[in-house]
């Protein structure tokens, strides 16, 4: 089985969680070099991977077959200066920043085989759910074998980038807007319960629910949430004028924070052009 290098130019969570799912794909055989500025991280993640190293320099490129570039937008002119005109000819630039085209990243590399998706946390238990888009100079056939790779870690949605910046705050930021909803309802329940009901345990009901909702969700043979919402309101009942507040403005809110997310990834491509 052939070793396939890769490089991991940024250490932080997303970084971490997808290192650590794609290092569970049994038909591959990884190795990780890894890069950060602090390089504790680096040092710390190398710990919880089969096969790695710690580079502490990028004076000297070591070679890889693909760069995973996992830094934050607004860091990647500073890293670009230590790549560009660096990376082998054949290798593949594979980018999960925001905001960044795949045009912009090849420019400042001065590297045509760029591939960009944009993930989620979920990659670190194997359910991530990531956009993809590639430059043209890298074949379908490669593309298909890079995403294998990945394929303990997550499952891809090939859309035009264009679209990346309008989904972005639903796919990689939806996973917080869940949160956030459980978090509300349990400082609500905290509020009504104190001293009734402990934190530890509150916590651990309000996690089984996100679970079993998820669950339900995934086995449903339905292909819409609608019908779930369905069973569970009963017209004039508890739920249904919930959701009537909720529709009221929920809906709203939902759509200024989306808009939010989308005017933010618009502002992070603006900064860091040049």
């Amino acid at each position: 089985m052939n070793r396939i290098t890769i490089m991991i130019l940024g250490c932080g969570n997303m970084a971490r969680a997808i290192s650590l799912g794609i290092d569970k794909n049994e038909s591959q055989n990884f190795h990780f070099i890894l890069f950060n500025p602090s390089s504790n991280k680096a040092e710390s993640l190398a710990q919880e991977l089969k096969s790695s190293s710690v580079c502490y320099s990028l004076d000297e490129l070591p070679v890889a077959d693909i760069y995973f570039i996992g830094c934050k937008p607004q860091q990647f002119s500073s890293l670009a200066l230590n790549l560009k005109d660096k990376l082998p000819e054949n290798a593949i630039a594979f980018s999960i920043m925001a905001a960044l085209d795949i045009t912009t990243i090849g420019k400042k590399l001065q590297h045509g085989r760029v591939m960009r998706i944009m993930p989620n946390t979920l990659a670190r238990i194997s359910m991530g759910i990531s956009l993809f888009a590639s430059s043209s100079e890298i074949s379908k056939k490669e593309q298909a074998e890079v995403k294998s790779y990945f394929s303990s870690a997550m499952e891809f949605l090939d859309i035009p980038e264009e679209k990346f910046d309008l989904l972005t705050p639903l796919l990689g930021s939806g996973s917080a807007f869940v949160y956030w909803l459980l978090e509300q309802m349990e400082e609500f329940a905290r509020a009504e319960l104190a001293g009734i009901v402990d934190e530890k345990t509150l916590a651990k009901i309000f996690k089984k629910l996100l679970y079993g909702s998820a669950l339900l969700a995934i086995h449903s043979e339905e292909d819409n949430f609608s019908s779930l919402i369905a069973e569970i309101r009963s017209k004039k009942g508890i739920t249904d004028a919930c959701l009537i507040q909720l529709n009221a403005e929920g809906k709203t809110a939902l759509y200024r924070a989306v808009q939010q997310g989308q005017k933010r990834a618009k502002e992070l491509s603006l900064e860091t052009e040049g």
